[in-house]
């Protein structure tokens, strides 16, 4: 869901997917841009969360997954062509997606591949704070992720 706060300010309300085999992570980049970000999309009126990963990742790639845990959210803020934007992107854990499975947009603004998990940095996945995220889900290390992102 994407709401105007004024003419020149944007709220996004996101859900994302993190989804890893072994030391890669599958991102998501928008044809010509500088950064990448987890899979997932906006939230629509009526539907919950879940529902809305779900959907965006039938829409964006059509494929069979699981969204597991509820991980937590996290608040990112840019400004870009003079507007503020501010999103609260909502974090679950999503199986049944692995490297050895083609993935192809259906989307043509977006492309799909899968990345090293030191490499974030270097891809600039965005928002930063999901690289710590990603990094403590993919070294099984169980933290407080919402006191985490604080």
């Amino acid at each position: 869901m994407k709401l105007i706060a004024d003419g020149n300010k944007y709220f996004h309300v996101l859900a994302r997917g993190v989804i890893i085999d072994k030391d890669y992570i599958l991102v998501a980049k928008a044809k010509n841009a500088n950064n990448t970000f987890l899979p997932g999309g906006h939230l629509e009126f009526n539907a919950n969360l879940k529902k809305s990963l779900a959907r965006e990742i039938m829409e964006e790639m059509g494929m069979d997954y699981i969204i597991d845990e509820y991980i937590g959210c996290v608040e990112n803020q840019w400004t870009e062509n003079n507007i503020v934007n501010q999103e609260i992107n909502h974090i679950f854990i999503v199986d049944g997606i692995n490297k050895r499975i083609e993935i192809k947009s259906k989307e043509n603004h977006l492309e799909f591949y899968w990345i090293k998990i030191v490499d974030m940095g270097k891809e600039n996945l965005l928002p930063e704070s999901i690289r710590k995220i990603v990094e403590s889900i993919y070294k099984n290390n169980k933290i407080n992720y919402i006191s985490e992102i604080i």
